[in-house]
């Protein structure tokens, strides 16, 4: 059977001929993106022009106070008369803005009323400190710390201004500049007088020299974004079309009559996938087209030595190493849109898609990241730090390779994953939503269970990370744990008339379960620290944010039962409640446990919000959440989850951690959770009400 058939052909020619007939698909996909960029840059362009002429002509009201008001007076003329504000014919940048100096009678109040650009408070030296102390200081134009020689200081000259206002802003860092120069042909005077025959910077010259061409210095500035703006073209190219092909057929009713001709889902699958890269391509190749247009017109400026040239073997090796990540976004594109039941509902989950592509494509930002490390197992990351090692002239073909087949092959199982999607049954119609719409309560429940951790996740992000009051552990266990968490939990009870028992999971389980839990439990602990180290690799964290974040969970001053009830007992409760009582509940029919136990367990480290602990802290939700699901119950996910907490407040206590053991500690911590979660296993009673595998549904 060839890759490209006849009938697959066929139909593809059937779609882009109804692409190009619905304007609005064409307006949405290719139209507004090419337009949003020339948009953008004649904009901010426009924008950045006007304000920096505005800026530039300004006329800066100002004060000057205090005891030494007549020597910064001098001063200002001083400089004003060398040249900063000449009336000759070609005057420089910094001629063409106006000092002017007023007289209010309370500059403070005058500076917040806008009627002031800045003033300057001039007070008298400070009296003389010992030889040799070194001051606190720095010197504005080095920025190094300076001694002091225990002779007179100079007067000290501050500037007040208002950083929210540009003129403000702008004139204030005008005097500056005005003040240092003054100073700077001060000093340079003194030391002609003292017989100093050439300009004091030249007395050490410093000279660097780049080894690198400049092909390959601009190989490593473009392989950091090139990636980037590639997805950010095809996703949101693409994003139109592929949600309209497959969840706008299904609104429409004209699925079912697809699915009933003799075309194999396969070609149809293929014919779609074939739309969207045609979209993306030619939206790639538009968007190329206006960075050059406006390179040309200087509307983009490049860093200066910086060129952009690339010859048709380089463009067509990176075309070939793109191929996967292309096919790969437009995959999960239909993906999303297969899934969905619904055109809105398909745009609500193209949002975390979108960002979930973008993520890895950042990859060459961080200097430490190279391919040839495990980051070649990461799809896009890998094809993005391989392009980047390309255009520098150090191309690893093994690990290129390596990285194109783990991309491809991730492209191949989202394409399988999207013929599945028109496989079955209940997302090739809207029945099954219909009917939740009419039965209401909890029906709806599993519709909108993730938009609602999504509005508490938001709600955490915004209010608990930047009100300072709840910066203390207290204020964020109560704020976090028990306002948002559990006041959210039973919100969504009440709200949708949730069975309080059954949504919870309130069961009992089998006694030798509990054994289990205290075996698991530290060695849980010990193997999400393994995971911590390998997810360090990928990410590495300074070791002082290791430490503030330590101190700031577990603080020193506080006693240890108010450590362990903060830490332990309260998470332990709270945080289960939401996500293996709540959560759990309303995704429990739309998942295979497998993928729910990943689910639930992703969505759990996504809450805790710091980069490196997304990723150990979801390892222990994957492992909590199949707990739940083994014993029917939320009480040993509590137990377990309280469990570590605690024994992570006792290692901080004495100084010791998980990730300081060795590879025998690691081995016999994964023997340990695998007994523990075998007894839990031959002991389980299972969640009820869970998603059926086809085996079941066939046996059934």
């Amino acid at each position: 059977m060839p890759l490209l058939s006849k009938p697959l052909l066929e139909f593809y020619r059937q779609e882009l001929r109804m692409f190009l007939r619905d304007r609005r698909a064409v307006v949405l996909s290719i139209v507004l993106p090419v337009l949003v960029m020339p948009l953008l840059i004649f904009g901010s362009h426009w924008v950045h022009e006007r304000r920096a002429r505005e800026l530039e002509t300004a006329t800066h009201r100002y004060v000057v106070t205090g005891s030494e008001a007549a020597l910064v007076r001098s001063i200002i003329d001083g400089a004003v008369k060398q040249g900063w504000n000449t009336d000759s014919d070609k005057p420089d940048e910094k001629a063409r803005f106006v000092l002017e100096e007023i007289q209010v009678s309370d500059p403070s109040k005058s500076l917040s009323e806008e009627k002031l650009d800045f003033y300057l408070e001039a007070q008298p030296a400070p009296p003389p400190q010992k030889v040799g102390k070194t001051s606190a200081d720095r010197d504005p134009e080095s920025g190094q710390k300076g001694v002091l020689t225990g002779r007179g200081q100079a007067p000290v000259i501050r500037v007040h201004f208002r950083g929210d206002r540009d003129s403000s802003r702008k004139g204030a860092s005008r005097i500056r500049d005005l003040l240092l120069k003054s100073r700077t042909e001060t000093r340079y005077a003194l030391l002609h007088e003292r017989g100093f025959a050439f300009e004091p910077q030249e007395l050490a010259r410093a000279e660097s020299q780049d080894l690198a061409t400049k092909d390959q210095a601009s190989g490593l500035y473009v392989g950091r974004f090139l990636t980037l703006f590639l997805i950010l073209f095809v996703m949101i190219g693409g994003s139109a079309v592929a949600i309209d092909s497959i969840a706008g057929e299904k609104e429409r009713g004209t699925l079912e009559t697809l699915l009933t001709t003799s075309i194999r889902r396969a070609d149809i699958i293929g014919a779609k996938m074939l739309l969207v890269l045609t979209v993306s391509f030619v939206i790639t190749g538009l968007q190329v087209i206006n960075v050059l247009i406006y390179m040309g017109l200087d509307l983009i400026k490049l860093p200066e030595g910086m060129t952009v040239s690339m010859s048709p073997g380089r463009a067509l090796l990176l075309l070939v190493l793109y191929l996967p990540v292309i096919f790969l976004a437009s995959g999960s594109l239909l993906l999303i849109s297969g899934l969905a039941k619904t055109y809105k509902e398909a745009q609500l989950y193209f949002t975390p898609v979108f960002f979930l592509f973008l993520l890895p494509a950042i990859a060459p930002l961080f200097p430490g990241l190279k391919l040839r490390s495990a980051m070649v197992l990461l799809p896009v990351s890998n094809i993005s730090l391989g392009v980047k090692e390309v255009l520098v002239g150090r191309a690893d073909w093994p690990m290129l390779l390596l990285a194109w087949l783990v991309t491809a092959a991730a492209g191949v199982y989202v394409a399988r994953r999207v013929a599945n999607t028109l496989s079955t049954e209940k997302l090739i119609t809207a029945s099954e939503t219909d009917l939740a719409d009419l039965q209401g309560g909890p029906a709806l429940f599993p519709r909108h269970v993730l938009k609602w951790f999504a509005l508490v996740w938001v709600i955490m992000l915004l209010v608990a990370t930047n009100v300072e009051s709840l910066q203390s552990i207290w204020s964020q266990v109560l704020f976090n744990i028990v306002f948002l968490f559990g006041g959210a939990s039973f919100f969504m009870i009440r709200r949708y008339q949730l069975p309080v028992r059954q949504a919870l999971a309130l069961r009992p389980v089998h006694p030798a379960v509990w054994p289990a839990v205290l075996l698991g439990a530290p060695a849980s602990l010990v193997l999400a620290h393994a995971v911590f180290r390998l997810a360090n690799l990928f990410f590495p964290v300074p070791q002082k944010m290791m430490e503030s974040f330590s101190q700031m969970v577990i603080p020193p001053e506080y006693a240890l039962w108010q450590v362990f009830l903060l830490v332990a007992v309260i998470p332990g409760i709270g945080e289960e409640l939401a996500f293996r009582g709540v959560l759990l509940y309303g995704l429990r029919k739309r998942y295979h446990p497998v993928v729910l136990a990943l689910v639930v367990g992703a969505i759990f480290g996504f809450f805790h919000v710091a980069l490196f602990r997304l990723v150990p802290t979801a390892f222990l939700g994957v492992i909590l959440t199949a707990v739940t699901l083994l014993t029917g119950s939320i009480f040993p996910a509590m137990l377990w989850h309280a469990l570590n907490n605690a024994t992570s407040i006792v290692l901080s206590r004495y100084n010791a951690s998980p990730t300081d053991l060795g590879m025998l500690q690691m081995g016999a911590s994964v023997l340990l959770l695998g007994v523990a979660l075998l007894v839990i296993w031959l002991f389980r009673t299972p969640y009820p009400g869970l998603k059926q595998g086809r085996r079941n549904k066939d046996e059934g």
